[in-house]
């Protein structure tokens, strides 16, 4: 990882499908910058188990991705994925209860702990009225960033996480969604010059699961927090 995913500008890697940008990345075997060249749409995994080793950094163009995007990965996979400057729209295709971008279970149940995630400068838009934007709902993982994304209203909600121990940090992001951010049984996160502007709930704490834990710590510094 000696360029934490920062590649030259003339090996950038361009993609024009979905399932294009799931081959590239889930079958690179060195730090790689993938571009998207146009608009894409489907429902993807990107596999960060596919080599451990490998850094990866997305680069939108401010292009449309109508889908979801499934990000796998062991706890103990150290290796870099950066997802910036995608326009997320919720396509009716593909809209449930998951979210544009998501952490889950695949079919054999086993549980995705993908680390060391960036979604950075990221929209989301669309009438999902049960999909939230980002939605990592398994626990145990660490050091996942959002900055400087934008959640349109008609989406449900930003942010439903579950069980993360660390290292959640959210910046200078903005909500205009039903709700903001759901937080079950999280250890702790970080909030930095947001703003929630929603109609539901900005901020929630330990819905739906018993309380564990008897020090979570949760810091909000240079944020608007508004419900109405």
């Amino acid at each position: 990882n000696s360029n934490n995913g920062e590649v030259a500008p003339n090996e950038n890697i361009v993609v024009t499908t979905a399932e294009q940008l799931a081959e590239v990345v889930n079958g690179a075997t060195e730090d790689i910058v993938v571009e998207l060249a146009n608009d894409l749409q489907g429902a993807i995994t990107l596999d960060k188990n596919s080599n451990p080793d490998v850094d990866v950094l997305i680069l939108g163009n401010n292009k449309n991705f109508a889908g979801k995007i499934h990000i796998w990965g062991a706890g103990g996979v150290a290796s870099t994925m950066t997802i910036k400057n995608v326009n997320f729209v919720v396509d009716g295709t593909y809209a449930n209860n998951e979210a544009c971008i998501y952490v889950l279970g695949n079919v054999t149940r086993t549980n995705s702990y993908a680390r060391n995630v960036t979604i950075d400068g990221c929209t989301f838009s669309g009438t999902g009225e049960t999909v939230a934007a980002i939605r990592h709902n398994v626990g145990g993982t660490n050091d996942w960033t959002i900055k400087n994304c934008t959640v349109n209203a008609g989406m449900h909600s930003f942010l439903q996480v579950a069980n993360v121990n660390s290292g959640l940090v959210v910046e200078n992001c903005k909500a205009y969604s039903k709700n903001g951010v759901n937080l079950n049984q999280t250890y702790s996160a970080t909030f930095t010059g947001c703003e929630f502007d929603v109609k539901g709930y900005a901020v929630r704490v330990g819905v739906n699961q018993a309380d564990t834990y008897s020090n979570e710590q949760y810091t909000f510094s240079n944020c608007h927090l508004k419900s109405q």
